[in-house]
């Protein structure tokens, strides 16, 4: 620089030639102006054409965010907690990663790559300093898929080697439970686990069902010709909270909204005289379901149907008893099927 800055002062050049001298050297002494190589910690500065803002820093020797070296960080002039960095991490493996840092919250925004001499890979996705994703594969044909919860930890796991959960094989038959694991799928808020369930003793997955089926285990008489409500004092499941045994003992009220198939199975004691009826009544309104029949000849009359209907949540249903042989007649209380109340979701 010093000596084209002699030449501009001979005598013996043009004015044309001085100009053109005295543009070249300031082009020079700009883009000297932005590489400032610091030798005593290895770094390379790439600076703005005013001198006074930092655009990259190049690393050959040393970079000391999160155990990261040798790589470039990019500074963002309008806010300066948040850098961008492309660098190698110094380990056997030498992960490449690409991210963000946010200096004033210590974490980074990140995808690291990983390969090795063995064959194993892996590609690791960062939010916010919190593991959300993790590819892999350990060179000997076993793949796998991680998907994080940062509180809670693991989420999902799938893969190809026999101790994980989920495993789709190239036949492309999903495996489930391959370490001989219960597995239950829980909504969040929910109480009940089996909304989903994997049983390792039966190597079977299923749904969990919505339903209830309430019955008593005592006779029920019911007068001569008057409608009587059936009460039911015993369950043989209820996955939904769908009976009580404490306080309205006759209905089966829906928690989760949807079609659902509404049965009654009922036995009336030995009698020949009349006819014997139930119906299903919803919400103490209305009748959306009955069978009537003629009084058997010779032993009980039995009387079993069923409908389907499309309840919202706090609906409910009740069965109502009717008979007319002349006076009181038991509702026998028959194991297994006699008064029994169900309801099921279907769809």
């Amino acid at each position: 620089m010093g000596r084209l800055a002699e030449l501009i002062a001979q005598g013996d050049l043009s004015d044309n030639e001085r100009d053109e001298l005295k543009n070249l050297v300031e082009q020079l002494e700009g883009l000297l102006a932005t590489v400032d190589i610091v030798d005593s910690s290895g770094q390379t500065t790439f600076q703005g054409p005013t001198k006074h803002y930092r655009e990259a820093v190049f690393h050959t020797n040393a970079f000391d965010t999160n155990s990261r070296k040798r790589g470039i960080r990019m500074f963002n002039p309008a806010n300066s907690d948040i850098v961008g960095f492309i660098g190698m991490r110094n380990n056997a493996y030498g992960d490449l990663i690409l991210g963000v840092d946010n200096l004033s919250q210590n974490r980074d925004t990140s995808i690291a790559f990983t390969d090795s001499s063995t064959g194993e890979g892996q590609i690791v996705l960062r939010v916010a300093d919190v593991a959300i994703a993790d590819f892999k594969t350990d060179g000997s044909g076993n793949n796998r898929l991680v998907l994080y919860d940062g509180a809670a930890g693991l989420t999902v796991f799938l893969g190809t080697n026999s101790d994980h959960i989920i495993d789709a094989g190239k036949s492309g038959v999903v495996h489930f439970n391959n370490n001989s694991l219960n597995i239950d799928f829980k909504i969040n808020g929910d109480t009940v686990t089996d909304v989903f369930k994997v049983d390792a003793g039966k190597d079977v997955a299923y749904l969990r069902g919505i339903g209830a089926r309430a019955y008593n285990d005592a006779a029920i008489s019911i007068p001569d010709a008057a409608g009587t409500l059936l009460t039911f004092n015993s369950e043989r499941y209820d996955t939904d909270a769908i009976h009580s045994v404490s306080s309205n003992t006759g209905r089966l009220t829906c928690k989760t909204a949807g079609v659902y198939q509404v049965s009654v199975s009922a036995e009336f004691a030995a009698n020949a005289t009349g006819v014997r009826r139930c119906r299903i009544r919803r919400d103490g309104t209305t009748f959306i379901a009955g069978y009537l029949s003629n009084a058997a000849s010779a032993g009980t009359t039995i009387i079993a149907f069923s409908t389907t209907w499309k309840f919202a949540v706090d609906e409910y249903v009740e069965v109502f008893a009717y008979q007319t042989s002349g006076g009181d007649l038991n509702m026998n209380s028959t194991a297994d099927y006699s008064p029994e109340f169900m309801m099921v979701k279907v769809a």
